[in-house]
């Protein structure tokens, strides 16, 4: 894959900035004292860095081209983002700046990781046979984002550039529960007595059992694609694999729920049909005669296409038959707060 060129200097020719922009750049200077700036919403990710799932965490990359007005030539720079301190002051800075120019409209584009290889350019961001990895904790997110076209008034205010990022992979969560029963038990007093009613039989009172007591040791993603391109569009779906994760230590379902990929486990976009991806999980059953007995389940997710930017949370009910039964599952936005595309600093 071709990796992102990083232009550290402005690549225009002497006579265009002297003839038509009526700036220069002097010993890293140039008339308009206005830097460009760069701001992001507030962004949760999945990251590889442990604790590391925010955007200020990791950074990001910005392309820019700049065209200029009624002569169409341009000139590119790509920049390193990161969240830093600066003066006292904590923001997103990068270094070398690059300034507003006069007569010159700007169009941007973003990414993260910035470590991560691909094509960028004004029109659009691409990379080739993206392979994603199976264990939940090597897990990776991917974003971009662009802002409207941007020029500024280079003689009385500056602009920061606002990115609104987006995920180009899918999210899923599972939650397991397990089915509750109530059984009648006599009720004792404080010394652990039995408690008898004035006619002599024994006071009860209904309580709340697990169906089943299941500890789980592994759930996955099964028949899951592997590797893709994406070019605007995922396409040349290739291959498929697992996705998920082993418990070191097995958990306890609850009738309340328990949650599994909380910070997402992530999936190329795909259309599935039903059968094509299946839910796996593994657990000890634990036996009335004491002990445990390990079982597995393999349940066929619904027909779907998971699409970019998307959350897909399953949820699957231990019966006491010992099946499993889907509820429902929710499908939301991966979206986080919008800003507009330009804020005005003044």
């Amino acid at each position: 894959m071709t990796k992102v060129n990083r232009i550290s200097t402005m690549l225009f020719a002497v006579f265009a900035v002297a003839m038509l922009l009526s700036c220069n750049k002097e010993e890293g200077t140039v008339e308009s004292k206005h830097a460009i700036g760069f701001h992001s919403q507030d962004v949760w990710t999945k990251a590889l860095v442990s604790g590391a799932n925010d955007l200020k965490d990791e950074g990001f990359v910005v392309y820019a081209k700049g065209t200029f007005t009624g002569t169409g030539e341009s000139y590119k720079f790509s920049r390193d983002v990161a969240w830093t301190t600066v003066d006292g002051v904590a923001g997103w800075n990068y270094e070398n700046l690059e300034y507003w120019l006069p007569a010159c409209t700007y169009d941007f584009r973003a990414y993260y990781p910035a470590s991560f290889p691909a094509t960028i350019s004004e029109e659009d961001f691409s990379f080739s046979e993206f392979e994603l990895a199976p264990q939940y904790e090597e897990q990776q997110d991917i974003l971009i984002a662009s802002a409207q076209r941007a020029t500024a008034d280079i003689e009385t205010e500056g602009r920061t550039v606002a990115f609104n990022f987006t995920h180009l992979l899918s999210c899923l969560n599972v939650t397991l529960k397990v089915e509750q029963d109530y059984r009648d038990e006599v009720q004792t007093d404080d010394e652990g007595n039995e408690m008898f009613d004035e006619e002599g039989n024994p006071i009860t009172i209904r309580v709340p059992f697990n169906v089943i007591d299941a500890n789980i040791k592994a759930i996955a993603f099964t028949g899951v694609t592997k590797i893709a391109d994406y070019n605007g569009t995922w396409t040349n779906h290739t291959g498929t694999i697992s996705i998920g994760d082993n418990m070191e230590t097995p958990v306890a379902v609850t009738p309340e729920g328990v949650g599994f990929f909380d910070e997402g486990l992530l999936a190329i976009p795909q259309t599935i049909n039903s059968g094509d991806v299946m839910l796996y999980i593994l657990a000890d059953i634990v036996l009335p005669t004491g002990g445990t007995k390990p079982m597995e389940w393999n349940l066929r997710i619904p027909a779907v296409t998971w699409a970019p930017n998307t959350k897909y949370h399953y949820t699957a009910v231990l019966t006491a038959d010992f099946s499993i039964e889907f509820e429902e599952p929710k499908v939301e936005g991966w979206q986080q707060e919008q800003m507009s595309g330009i804020v005005i600093i003044r």
